[in-house]
């Protein structure tokens, strides 16, 4: 057997040490050639039957079928979106009514006694709550009375605070029953002055029933009308 020449292996190495090395196609490759062509499975229709993508079970499934899973996923998002615009429509619609007759049973009020009574039972039957507090406001806050300070600490000098509570401090305004409080709606109730005559405190085990971001245009117009009224029992 012949020994080749040292220069002639010599150059059979660097001639293979030239080639580059195949470059393996990725999947973000085939993700941008398939960008770059949208119509490409227009083309070639018959290609989405044959593909077959891997389920975790080991079992194969066509591109079709998992496109028209996809496609019924987000057709039952929608339909459950849509169920909750109407839910709060219909909810807010039956709130308003609510609203117009605690108004009406407010025009006739001429005491303190008589406004605590509605805040307590009328209000809390009205808008189905599950706990309404009446905090007057006063120099010291106690278990009625809640000072100013302490009432802009609550609500952010806010006229309508929705909140999620969380934490054992955010309860304390409803004692025994704050517990069971999820959510609550604080109204700020001042006179045509902007000084702070009262907070009411409508309280929810729903945690949904109140949050940050919901429509506050009713709460606001009741709060108005409570805040009309408390100034004129109390003169």
């Amino acid at each position: 057997m012949s020994t080749p020449a040292p220069k002639k292996i010599i150059e059979t190495v660097e001639n293979s040490a030239e080639k580059p090395a195949k470059k393996r196609t990725s999947e973000k490759d085939v993700l941008a050639y398939l960008t770059r062509r949208p119509d490409f499975f227009m083309k070639h229709p018959t290609l989405l039957d044959e593909l077959k993508l891997k389920r975790s079970e080991g079992n194969v499934t066509s591109l079709n079928t998992v496109r028209a899973t996809r496609k019924e996923k987000q057709s039952d998002k929608l339909k459950l979106q849509q169920e909750r615009l109407y839910n709060t429509a219909r909810n807010n619609e039956n709130t308003a009514q609510s609203i117009f007759m605690c108004v009406e049973a407010l025009s006739g009020m001429t005491t303190l006694a008589q406004f605590r009574t509605f805040v307590q039972t009328t209000l809390k039957n009205e808008l189905e709550l599950d706990a309404t507090r009446l905090l007057l406001a006063a120099e010291e806050s106690t278990a009625t009375t809640l000072s100013a300070s302490d009432i802009d600490d609550l609500t952010d000098n806010a006229t309508v605070t929705p909140r999620t509570l969380h934490d054992v401090a955010d309860r304390e305004l409803y004692g025994a029953t704050g517990k069971l409080m999820k959510s609550d709606l604080l109204l700020t109730l001042a006179d045509s002055s902007g000084q702070i005559k009262a907070l009411i405190a409508l309280g929810s085990k729903d945690e949904t029933r109140f949050h940050a971001g919901q429509s506050l245009e009713l709460a606001t117009f009741l709060t108005n009308v409570l805040s009309s009224t408390l100034v004129r029992v109390q003169k």
